[in-house]
């Protein structure tokens, strides 16, 4: 493909020349004499290489330059300078915005030959580029499909996993009726059977309950309460389950609870369970007959506290910890006769997370494994402090029943707060247009209504326009969204949301509408 190049030079005489020897070596060349008619002309002819004279009577070549680099599209466009005179700070100024500057008269086989060089150079480049914008493409592309393809998954375990329980709870809803026997017709024989029955069927519903969450998790589905926990009592529940398996396998357990009665932590109080019955199994099960599994908290942090479960077994192979959190991979453990599906530490990690905390995992030195994890120290919502006559009214509007129930127990506990409640849309909206509350709490996927549709009917009313609507969601909104809101709505908050901040979110909503409405500290 031939070269294009556009030459500007207000010396017809030169322009003729230089143009005349780059169509001689096959290129096609736009000549000009008027340089006002450079960027036009670039439009239109789309040069791969000007050559500029720097000196001309309407504006030097410099300031054209200049002006073709102010436009982005021709960042990477090579300009070559022609130049009759050997002025260092003319030179200094071309490097700024050409690639080279030469020096007239030219000889005319090294200017076509210069020219050519930064042609193909710059034609190199150009393919590079569009080599790695193609790849970019690429790999976005395939992330979007692998994304694609695991939330269909995710949603076909899920549903499969639902389809799995209704015949699984009326297996072991009349297997239990038979375990019953009211009239003693079942010989010893029979009730061992039934009793093998019933475990393999509880065992296969935890199972199905732990691929269930994990795909919830993945799919962003699973909503955690997360409040006020006591971690003590958490623990003890958790450590009072296995003692008999711990107990079945000469294995003894401990735990120090002497000062961590009143400990509090920020939890969902049977997720948080869900992860300790799933360390503490696994210790025990992973442990030698007669070893010891040590639970220790250290509460000192001032803004979280760590919890350690401490075995006695053999550990796990420290190239493989990196692995240790993936889902059904059990590190080579398949094949021996200890139980398992590689779930546990899966779903342990995603529910630590969820809970704002960190988990992890190391071999100890002399034997064993220890299992740790975070959780935030728990901290009373700040309340707001107001004159006697102010009342904050707040319009929340949720589905979810879980979710509701949490936040309006949170909100009704503030003395100022009059909290106002809806389940649906319409009732949401009759509300809003006749209480006029301060602040709306809307669920943005309310099954009835989109968050925007909502939106708009709660903002045809000129009263509320300038009311704060908060947007709660469940799906995954952007760290600045979160932080800055947009256009809509003044905050996004994701569930599960971080009670303290939001209702530290609405002081300041207020702080900021009533100049007698501060924060206790």
């Amino acid at each position: 493909m031939p070269y294009r190049v556009l030459v500007v030079d207000n010396d017809q005489g030169t322009l003729a020349l230089h143009s005349q020897a780059l169509v001689k070596e096959g290129m096609l060349v736009e000549s000009l004499t008027d340089p006002m008619q450079t960027l036009d002309t670039i439009n239109k002819f789309e040069p791969e290489l000007i050559l500029l004279d720097t000196h001309m009577s309407k504006c030097s070549g410099l300031e054209i330059a200049a002006l073709v680099r102010q436009n982005s599209a021709f960042d990477h466009l090579p300009i070559v300078f022609l130049s009759s005179k050997e002025d260092i700070k003319i030179h200094t100024q071309a490097i700024k915005y050409g690639d080279e500057i030469i020096t007239k008269p030219v000889n005319l086989d090294y200017l076509t030959t210069a020219l050519q060089v930064r042609i193909e150079r710059a034609r190199n480049l150009a393919e590079s580029r569009n080599a790695d914008k193609i790849t970019i493409k690429n790999l976005t592309e395939a992330k979007k499909l692998a994304e694609q393809a695991n939330k269909k998954k995710s949603e076909f375990i899920s549903k499969m996993s639902h389809e799995l329980r209704t015949p699984l709870n009326t297996i072991l809803g009349y297997t239990q009726l038979l375990e019953i026997d009211h009239d003693n017709n079942l010989s010893d024989s029979q009730k061992s059977n039934i009793q093998h029955i019933l475990n393999s069927g509880w065992h296969l519903l935890a199972l199905i309950n732990d691929v269930l969450d994990i795909s919830k998790i993945e799919i962003g589905h699973l909503s955690l309460a997360n409040t006020e926990t006591n971690l003590d009592a958490i623990i003890t529940s958790a450590i009072t389950e296995h003692e008999n398996d711990a107990r079945n396998k000469n294995i003894t357990i401990t735990y120090a609870n002497d000062c961590l009665k009143d400990i509090t932590v920020y939890a969902d109080a049977t997720r948080l369970k869900q992860v300790l019955s799933n360390l503490l199994s696994n210790a025990i099960k992973y442990n030698v007959d007669g070893g010891t599994v040590d639970v220790n908290v250290n509460a000192s942090d001032l803004t979280h506290c760590k919890v350690i479960i401490t075995d006695t077994g053999s550990g796990f192979p420290e190239d493989k910890l990196s692995k240790l959190f993936e889902p059904f991979n059990r590190l080579g453990l398949e094949e021996t006769n200890i139980e398992g599906n590689g779930i546990g530490l899966a779903l342990s990690s995603q529910l630590v997370e969820l809970m704002d905390g960190e988990i992890g995992a190391f071999n100890n030195d002399q034997a064993g494994a220890s299992f740790w994890f975070t959780l935030n120290h728990y901290t009373q919502p700040e309340s707001f402090q107001t004159d006697d006559n102010l009342v904050i009214n707040i319009l929340y509007v949720e589905e979810n029943e879980m979710d509701f129930q949490l936040l309006s127990k949170s909100l009704s506990a503030q003395s100022n707060i009059n909290l106002l409640t809806a389940r649906g849309a319409e009732s949401a909206l009759n509300l809003a247009h006749k209480m006029l509350p301060d602040v709306i709490l809307l669920d943005i996927e309310l099954s009835s209504m989109d968050g925007n549709t909502m939106l708009n009917a709660i903002r045809t009313n000129k009263k509320l326009r300038q009311v704060p609507i908060f947007a709660l969601s469940l799906d995954d909104v952007p760290l600045d969204k979160q932080a800055l809101g947009d256009e809509q709505f003044y905050k996004y908050f994701n569930k599960p949301y971080n009670i303290t901040k939001l209702i530290e979110s609405i002081g300041d909503v207020l702080e900021n509408e009533h100049a007698n409405a501060t924060i206790d500290s």
